[in-house]
């Protein structure tokens, strides 16, 4: 493998795990969101979603 193979290897892996992190962070937001909403609708008396 070239030079060239060896750093395209390295800057695809490190953009893969740059959007393997943004895709788990908008998982979580997601999981707050929705716990959140969880809690104050049975406080505050609001519909569930289905």
């Amino acid at each position: 493998m070239s030079w060239l193979g060896l750093v395209m290897v390295v800057v695809f892996g490190y953009l893969a795990f740059k959007v393997a992190a943004v895709l788990l962070k908008g998982v979580f937001w997601v999981l707050v969101i929705v716990g959140i909403y969880w809690f104050a609708s049975s406080l505050l008396g609001l519909p569930w979603f289905f």
